[in-house]
C-alpha cells in the first residue's frame, strides 16, 4: 500500500510541475531554465528579424522625406506653372511695369527696357462678332386638345406633374375641380389657372410664374402653358399616363430645349428636316444626325478648329455663335450644305438671324495712331491691355527692379543647400 501512495504521490507532483512550471521541485533542475536556454538561438534570430523591420521602417521614411523635399523643389523650381520657374525667359526679367490707369493694364516681356510709354487716348475697343437669334427657338408648351374635350372625359383624382426650373409640383384635379368644370366647361382655364399658382406659392398676377391659357371662343380652346424665363416641363404620374394626353401634351413636353434629348425629339418653333444636317462654320463642314444631342453637337462645334463659342440661354430661349478672335471681318460665317439645324436655331439669314460683327481696337500712343484687331498687343516690349475707353493720357512705366530676382536665387541657393542636407 505505502509503494503504492508514493508512486501516487510523484505522478501528482510531475502533474503539478508541468501545470504551474515549478519543475525544480522534483528533479532538483530549472525546467523553465532549460527551455529559454535551448530557444535562445531562435529567440535572437527573431529579434533580428524584427530589428531589421524596424531599419526598413525607418529607410521608408527617410526615402518619403528625400522624395517629397525633391518634388516641392522640382514644383517651385522648375515647374512651367511656378512663378520661379528658372526655365522661364520672363522669370529672368527685371524690367516691372505700372500702368497710371485702371483702364488698360501692362506687364514686361523679356524685350523691355526701362522708360515711359504715353498711350494719348483709346478711342475704341477691339469686340467679337456674333450671331444670335432673334426669336425663341423652342415651340411654346401648347396642347392639341381643347379644354371642353379634355374636361369631358376628366375623372376626380387625375393628376399631372409639372416641373418649374428644377422644381416639381404635382396638379390634382379633385372632386370639387371637376364638378365645377363639367357644369361649365368655360370655366377650366381659370380653374387649372388657380390650381397651378396654389402648387407654386403664387396668390395672383402679380406674382404668378407660370400662365395658363385656354384662348378660343369662350376660352374654350387648347392649353397653353407659359412662364417668362423659366423652364416648363409636363409628365405624367405614375399610373394616370392618359391624362397628359388627354390635355394634349406629351410625355416630358417642355417650352425649352433640352440639352440631352435626340435632335429629333426637340420641339422647336422651325421643325427640322428628316434625316442628316451638313453645316459649314468658318470652312470647317460638321455633319450631325438627327440622333445627335443638342450638347453633343454644341461641344464638338466649340472644341473644332471653327473659331467660334456656340451657347444658349434658357432665360431668352435664344442661341448665340461668338467669334473667338476679335476685330472686324467675317469671322463667323455660317452656311448650310443639308438640312436646316442652323436655320431651326435662329442661327442663319433664313431665320433672321442679328449680325453684329466685331471692331478693331483704335488708340493712339506716342502721338501715334494704332489699330489693332486685339485689345492685347506688345509696344516696345510692353504686353498692353486695353480695358476701356479714355480721353485722357496714360501713363506706362517700365523700371528695371532686380529685388525680386536676387531674392528668389538666394532662397533657391538655401533650399538646395536644404535638400543636399537631407538626403
Amino acid at each position: 500500500m505505502a509503494s503504492i501512495g508514493s508512486s501516487t504521490s510523484s505522478s501528482t507532483l510531475s502533474s503539478l510541475s508541468a501545470k504551474t512550471g515549478m519543475g525544480g521541485l522534483v528533479s532538483g533542475m530549472d525546467i523553465d531554465e532549460l527551455v529559454e536556454s535551448l530557444s535562445s538561438t531562435n529567440r535572437q534570430k527573431i529579434v533580428k528579424q524584427q530589428q531589421g523591420i524596424q531599419k526598413l521602417e525607418w529607410k521608408q521614411t527617410a526615402y518619403r522625406s528625400v522624395t517629397s523635399a525633391l518634388k516641392e523643389f522640382q514644383s517651385k523650381y522648375l515647374d512651367v506653372l511656378s512663378p520661379t520657374n528658372f526655365r522661364s525667359d520672363s522669370f529672368f526679367n527685371t524690367v516691372k511695369a505700372a500702368s497710371s490707369s485702371e483702364a488698360v493694364s501692362v506687364s514686361s516681356t523679356g524685350s523691355a527696357t526701362s522708360g515711359k510709354i504715353t498711350i494719348d487716348s483709346i478711342t475704341q475697343l477691339a469686340t467679337y462678332q456674333t450671331v444670335k437669334s432673334t426669336t425663341a427657338a423652342s415651340k411654346s408648351l401648347t396642347g392639341t386638345k381643347t379644354a371642353s374635350a379634355f374636361v369631358a372625359g376628366l375623372d376626380a383624382g387625375e393628376s399631372i406633374s409639372i416641373t418649374l426650373d428644377g422644381k416639381v409640383k404635382t396638379i390634382t384635379f379633385d372632386n370639387d375641380f371637376v364638378t365645377a368644370v363639367k357644369a361649365a366647361p368655360t370655366t377650366f382655364e381659370a380653374g387649372l389657372q388657380t390650381l397651378v399658382d396654389q402648387a407654386f406659392g403664387a396668390t395672383g398676377a402679380t406674382d404668378r410664374v407660370i400662365t395658363v391659357d385656354a384662348a378660343g371662343a369662350g376660352n374654350d380652346g387648347v392649353i397653353t402653358f407659359s412662364a417668362v424665363g423659366s423652364k416648363i416641363t409636363l409628365n405624367s404620374i405614375g399610373s394616370e399616363s392618359t391624362t397628359l394626353t388627354d390635355l394634349g401634351f406629351t410625355e416630358g413636353q417642355s417650352d425649352k430645349v433640352t440639352y440631352g434629348a435626340p435632335l429629333k425629339d426637340l420641339s422647336l418653333a422651325t421643325p427640322l428636316t428628316e434625316g442628316s444636317y451638313i453645316v459649314k462654320i468658318n470652312n470647317v463642314n460638321f455633319n450631325f444626325k438627327n440622333t445627335d444631342t443638342l450638347s453633343s453637337i454644341m461641344e464638338r462645334i466649340n472644341s473644332s478648329t471653327a473659331g467660334v463659342t456656340m451657347s444658349y440661354s434658357s432665360i431668352t430661349d435664344r442661341f448665340t455663335m461668338t467669334a473667338d478672335n476679335s476685330g472686324s471681318g467675317e469671322n463667323v460665317a455660317i452656311s448650310e450644305i443639308s438640312g436646316n439645324l442652323m436655320t431651326a436655331l435662329g442661327l442663319t439669314a433664313t431665320a433672321s438671324a442679328d449680325v453684329d460683327y466685331g471692331v478693331n481696337a483704335i488708340l493712339s500712343v506716342n502721338g501715334q495712331p494704332i489699330i489693332r484687331s486685339s485689345n492685347t498687343f506688345e509696344v516696345d516690349g510692353a504686353k498692353v491691355t486695353l480695358k476701356n475707353e479714355s480721353a485722357s493720357p496714360i501713363t506706362l512705366t517700365m523700371t528695371d527692379d532686380a529685388t525680386s530676382l536676387t531674392d528668389t536665387i538666394k532662397k533657391f541657393v538655401e533650399d538646395y543647400n536644404s535638400m543636399m542636407s537631407l538626403i
